[in-house]
């Protein structure tokens, strides 16, 4: 299984630590302001915030019309140039905060210059309709067609249902983030090549991670990850190929179909709770609601959910160029 997964252990476990530690400062101020305010005004506040958060693409600045930007000659811009590679971060291992400041100062320079990102995109091969889908309606660059995204998220919806049982996780989510996503990556580990990892998003992950990591250290890693500009947290990836059925072997199926699809697809796993970066993409708000009509189907009597079918993707060329 292709993942992004940091070079040095040591390093990684010493991040995890500070993360950690962050994590429960965070939980006890939250835990106190709640105590303060009262319930029901902090839900109130809680689900006000959650509602101006949702989105279906990543955070750039409203009112862009992709099609309105001049194309450039700048010469400089030639296919291949790459966000990355216009800054000199040579702080990606001194620790957390110093990484979350170099990916908001990339991202903060792609959203206020976007004519030059779009046309930095253009260079690599990409749309002008392609860019657009991705800034307003979260479709990744990496993903040659809508009728592939389109089946991509109808495969999800399955895979929360499936998650669900299996694993007994509430409030299932999925974001994607990397390189295939906005056409450059954040990932100070990532591997060279285009790169696509869905985050999976539930509450009871941290539990699930944990037992894992106390029976065998080496099938799961913990890794730091950038929430916001002050805030990180966690996410976890599996270390070995086979690891996803200790999840569900549902998963592990869906991830070797679809990974054949999408070069480049990886998996991270995190608690709903964590706030995901600008620069990712929240898939369930883009996930169109199934409507069903009453029956008298219990929950171990869904109407589909049982079988182990997998909606299968269509077949589709794939070419991607980073920025």
């Amino acid at each position: 299984m292709k993942m992004l997964l940091p070079q040095d252990l040591s390093t990684a476990n010493g991040m995890k630590q500070q993360t950690e530690s962050k994590e429960q400062d965070t939980i006890a101020f939250l835990q106190n302001l709640q105590e303060r305010v009262g319930a029901d005004k902090f839900c109130k506040a809680v689900e006000k915030v959650q509602s101006h958060s949702t989105r279906s693409g990543p955070r750039f600045p409203e009112n862009i019309v992709v099609s309105k930007i001049p194309s450039t000659t700048d010469e400089s811009l030639q296919c291949g140039n790459k966000v990355e590679e216009l800054f000199h971060d040579n702080e990606w291992q001194q620790g957390s905060q110093q990484i979350r400041d170099a990916q908001f100062r990339r991202w903060g320079w792609c959203c206020e210059n976007i004519d030059t990102y779009v046309n930095m995109l253009r260079k690599s091969g990409h749309s002008d309709e392609s860019i657009s889908q991705m800034i307003h309606a979260g479709k990744p660059l990496g993903i040659p067609s809508d009728t592939l995204f389109r089946e991509f998220k109808r495969s999800l919806q399955k895979l929360k249902t499936r998650l669900q049982k299996d694993t007994g996780w509430v409030e299932v989510s999925f974001a994607l983030s990397g390189s295939s996503v906005c056409g450059f990556s954040q990932n100070s580990l990532a591997r060279d090549g285009d790169v696509l990892t869905l985050c999976i998003r539930a509450s009871g992950v941290h539990l699930l991670m944990s037992e894992l990591q106390q029976c065998d250290s080496n099938v799961v890693l913990a890794a730091p990850a950038t929430c916001t500009p002050f805030v990180g947290g966690l996410r976890y990836y599996f270390l070995q190929e086979g690891g996803l059925s200790l999840v569900s072997s549902y998963l592990l199926s869906w991830y070797n179909q679809w990974s054949k699809t999408l070069p480049g697809l990886g998996l991270s796993f995190s608690e709903d709770s964590l706030e995901i970066p600008p620069w990712e993409v929240p898939v369930d708000e883009l996930l169109p609601l199934r409507k069903r009509e009453p029956s008298n189907v219990t929950d171990d009597d869904d109407d589909d959910d049982d079988d182990d079918d997998i909606p299968l993707p269509t077949t589709h060329s794939s070419k991607r160029q980073r920025v």
